[in-house]
């Protein structure tokens, strides 16, 4: 039986969409008769400089909103997090109970992600903001993988911007060379996204 390792923002992951696509994508794949489980990867932070944020007033504006967005969401929390702890604990360890539920790997990093090159005959990166300039690593496009005969797919990746900068354009035309099909959750990437490697990328559901 073939197997699909599929990596994606699993790891740790409490939102409610992000495990329910993990979840979703490995059953569908079991119910197509493969033998197919989650990549456990801690992602490390991204130091890829693909993200220009001050490429103009429009984005230096939607940056600002998103971070007091953001503080306010974090002031708030504070606020209620004792009053609410024990049901946020409850909530967590009920997701983490789920997530182990889902077929998975080992844990892997950065440093040991390469070792999973013979464990699987398919790779598959979705979906998820798993792309997003501000998210994405290499390990979510397979860069440790050495040999070029690998079957490597994405479904839904995610990457969720309006424009796509010269240095993001260019990480990805290289990497996304080696992917057998690739597709997206969102219409404007996909256009995008063919723009700038000049492949056909299919547009579905998360």
């Amino acid at each position: 039986m073939k197997k699909i390792g599929i990596i994606t923002l699993y790891y740790k992951n409490n939102n409610y969409g992000g495990v329910a696509q993990a979840y979703a994508l490995n059953k569908y794949f079991q119910n197509l008769g493969f033998d197919s489980e989650l990549i456990t990867y801690k992602k490390e932070k991204s130091t890829l400089k693909l993200f220009d944020k001050n490429r103009n007033i429009k984005s230096f504006i939607k940056r600002i909103t998103n971070k007091l967005k953001k503080i306010i969401i974090e002031i708030v929390e504070s606020c209620h997090k004792k009053k609410y702890s024990s049901k946020l604990k409850a909530r967590e360890e009920k997701l983490e109970d789920f997530r182990n539920k889902i077929p998975h790997s080992k844990l892997y990093t950065k440093d040991n992600i390469f070792e999973i090159e013979n464990s699987y005959d398919f790779f598959v990166t979705g979906s998820d903001q798993c792309w997003h300039p501000g998210v994405i690593v290499g390990s979510f496009v397979f860069d440790f993988l050495e040999k070029k005969k690998k079957k490597i797919f994405s479904y839904a990746s995610s990457i969720a911007v309006d424009e796509f900068t010269n240095n993001y354009t260019t990480y990805m035309k290289h990497q996304l060379k080696k992917y057998k099909s690739i597709s997206v959750r969102e219409e404007n990437s996909r256009f995008l996204l063919e723009k700038a490697i000049g492949k056909t990328v299919e547009l579905v559901l998360d």
